[in-house]
This record gives C-alpha cells, sequence and structure tokens, in this order.
C-alpha cells in the first residue's frame, strides 16, 4: 500500500485547518490592503512614517481582529492630510494625521458585532485608544469604533510615543473614560 496519497491528503486536511493565511501579493495583511488605509486623494502626499504607521495597525490590530471576529471590518476612515482632518472637524492632535489611528466598522454594523469587535480589541491589548463613538458605549449602536496604536520609534513626526490604553465613549460631543 503507497502512504504518499494519504499523507497527501492528511497535510491538506492539517493545512485547511491553520490560522496561517496567505497573503496575497500588494496586501499587508490576509484581510487587508493599503487601498482600504489610503485614498487615492492622499497617495503622493502621505508621508512614510505615517504608511509604516498604518500597516503596523493593520497587522498588529486589524488583522488578528478579523481572525477572532471572523466577519469583515470595513476600514471608513485612516490617514487624513491636515487639510482633510480640519474639514471633518477632527482634532487638531488626531492620530489620523499620523496614519496612528482608524475608524473602523464590523459587517454587519450591528450592536452585537460592535461588542464583540471592541472585546477582542481589548483582548488583543494592542492599542493606544480605543473610541465606542456617537453613541452610549455598550447599549447603543456607535458610527464607529476608532482604535488607534503606536509602535514606538516607528514614525518619528509623531507627538505620540506610547501605547495609554485608553478606553472611551464619544457621546454628545464628551468624552468619558469607560474603564
Amino acid at each position: 500500500m503507497k502512504l504518499w496519497p494519504w499523507l497527501t491528503l492528511a497535510a491538506l486536511i492539517l493545512m485547511s485547518k491553520s490560522s496561517t493565511k496567505i497573503i496575497p501579493p500588494g496586501n499587508w495583511t490576509a484581510d487587508f490592503n493599503p487601498e482600504e488605509f489610503i485614498s487615492p486623494v492622499n497617495r503622493e502626499k502621505i508621508p512614510k512614517g505615517a504608511v509604516d504607521s498604518l500597516k503596523a495597525i493593520a497587522v498588529n490590530v486589524l488583522q488578528p481582529a478579523r481572525n477572532k471576529l471572523r466577519l469583515p471590518i470595513k476600514v471608513t476612515s485612516a490617514y487624513r492630510t491636515l487639510l482633510r482632518n480640519a474639514a471633518i472637524g477632527g482634532a487638531l492632535n488626531s492620530q489620523h494625521i499620523f496614519g496612528q489611528a482608524l475608524d473602523i466598522q464590523p459587517m454587519p454594523a450591528t450592536l452585537e458585532n460592535y461588542k464583540k469587535l471592541y472585546d477582542i480589541l481589548i483582548k488583543n491589548g494592542k492599542y493606544d485608544q480605543i473610541i465606542w463613538e456617537n453613541a452610549l458605549a455598550f447599549s447603543q449602536t456607535p458610527s464607529h469604533i476608532h482604535v488607534s496604536f503606536v509602535v514606538p520609534g516607528l514614525n518619528p513626526t509623531s507627538p505620540y510615543k506610547v501605547n495609554r490604553k485608553r478606553q472611551l465613549q464619544y457621546y454628545q460631543n464628551n468624552y468619558t473614560s469607560i474603564t
């Protein structure tokens, strides 16, 4: 009896159960590519430190969350120029202008999926701030979750140097701690 067909079958089964995904060419991770983080309008203007920071969020925060959530995660806002940030009313010192923050939504964007995503992000532990935006935390569906992540020394232009582990809600124009 030949063993190789059985060994091949066993290897295929083991590989299909593996949590390791193949990263498609041009992608930063198995499920996220640069186009999701950098709009075509900003592509020529984005500083290298911001690109490196966005890739670090994709690798360290988003892909692990996507793997555990087992649902797509939509990036609704990532890098912003100073002009774009001002136009949408962003904070003057927004981490978006340094490529260190994302606004994200689980898909489908239900309250239950937001709660799961938030819990996964907290348990992963790789974050600077997580903000439940424009709703009462955990009882109302937010417009998105803001998540930021800092790799010390990666982006020399950023004033943010360490992860502060802040958990906030933004509701009725007010930030409050939810820890």
